[in-house]
């Protein structure tokens, strides 16, 4: 004898059971687009300090990885490996930051191969794709071959030259950007006197003559310059090296942008313990780093307690509080000055009401006169896809619960 388990369906009950249906296909949704993005790093470039050396030396590697200017996000990088055909690792490094939107890293290893032959080799980039937001998109790796020449070394050639590397990131006109020049001694006996320039083809720079009095065989060593260009354009870069007998150099163009120079400040009330405190905000809007940033602020005929604040860099903001007894919604004018490149500047505001912080989980002795806060583009554009996620998903359980009692009180 069989049974008949079914229950005679209701209105009710098939609204829990489509509210059931649409939460796991929004859920499901919302999880697909947190998931799926495109990949927006690649290795634009290779340069190898010698495709034909013998065994026994050692040559530097480098990648260039590039971010596209498609993606808002940022590509941290966690590690870069050069492997051989075999599998084994030549040389790794690890933990090499974040680069954003349009920005490139060169990244140089160094290889010592023990066999002649034709190498099959391969640059591994890994990382994590993240969004304006910072939240993690793709977790991925990036392959590139490279092919070396390894010869038996004969004893009537010659030992190998030195090579230079000049390692730069795009510049900015009028102001400071570091450049450093690495030297490889890939002989078998060390380099002595070495004496490293640094100029530019088509721009007159203002650099000094480094030295270092010996580079041990198999080693390399690196010489820090800091250059101002003086205007923007393609700016290309010559290093010099002057050692024992020998002179070596080698080139590299640069793009370098116009200065733009640009801050916003702002004002807030903060009560903390009971005390009142002037907040003033200074944003870094400009493509430079703003130094000596001065505030005072003027509150009718009171002058505020001034704030100053050593750098801001670019896309960042700092914070100085000031103990001042200023009641909210007070009309202030504010007026900053600030360095940009050999330039200073003003800046001018006034706040018609300036709003009010509570702020419940300061320390009694904590305020600080300067805290710097990384700008999140993700916050201008919108909430970020797992806070909507949430609330879609939060929505959808109350309504099926809605419904779950509706059928029980029906039922």
């Amino acid at each position: 004898m069989m049974l008949d388990l079914s229950i005679p369906p209701s209105r009710n009950a098939y609204s829990v059971i489509v509210v059931a249906l649409l939460c796991t296909s929004l859920a499901i949704g919302t999880g697909a687009a947190a998931g799926s993005s495109d990949l927006f790093v690649t290795i634009s470039d290779t340069t190898i300090s010698d495709d034909e050396p013998e065994t026994g030396d050692t040559i530097t590697i480098t990648p260039t990885i590039h971010h596209s200017s498609a993606s808002e996000g940022g590509f941290r990088i966690t590690e870069v490996v050069v492997t051989a055909s075999t599998g084994e690792t030549l040389s790794s490094v690890d933990n090499l930051g974040t680069i954003g939107a349009d920005e490139s890293i060169d990244v140089p290893l160094r290889a010592t191969f023990d066999t002649a032959g034709e190498k099959h080799l391969t640059i591994t980039v890994r990382g994590v794709q993240t969004n304006s937001s910072g939240a993690v998109e793709v977790i991925d790796t990036i392959d590139y071959p490279v092919y070396v020449s390894v010869s038996e070394p004969t004893s009537d050639d010659p030992e190998p030259a030195p090579q230079l590397d000049i390692d730069a990131d795009t510049a900015v006109a009028n102001t400071a950007v570091p450049v450093n020049v690495t030297v490889s001694n890939g002989r078998e006996s060390d380099l002595s006197d070495l004496s490293v320039r640094l100029n530019a083809v088509n721009q007159s720079l203002d650099t000094e003559t480094q030295l270092k009095p010996t580079l041990a065989a198999g080693n390399l060593t690196t010489f820090s310059f800091e250059i101002q260009p003086a205007a923007a354009g393609n700016l290309t870069l010559r290093a010099v090296l002057d050692a024992e007998e020998e002179t070596v150099e080698t080139t590299r163009s640069i793009p370098v942008r116009e200065l733009r120079s640009e801050i916003a400040v702002d004002a807030t009330v903060l009560t903390q313990n009971d005390s009142r405190y002037l907040q003033y905000r200074v944003t870094n809007l400009g493509n430079a780093p703003a130094h000596d940033v001065t505030i005072v602020g003027q509150a009718g005929e009171t002058q505020l307690p001034a704030a100053g604040i050593g750098t801001v860099a670019p896309a960042t903001s700092q914070t100085a509080l000031i103990p001042a007894d200023v009641p909210p919604n007070t009309s202030v004018t504010l007026q900053s000055s600030y360095t940009v490149g050999t330039e200073t500047n003003q800046h001018s505001r006034t706040i018609d009401s300036v709003s009010a912080v509570n702020a419940q989980t300061a320390d009694d002795g904590g305020v600080q006169a300067a805290q710097q806060f990384p700008l999140i583009g993700g916050l201008a554009g919108g909430f970020p896809g797992s806070l909507v996620g949430f609330v879609l998903f939060s929505a959808c359980v109350g309504v099926g619960w809605v419904g779950y009692r509706r059928f029980r009180t029906a039922d």
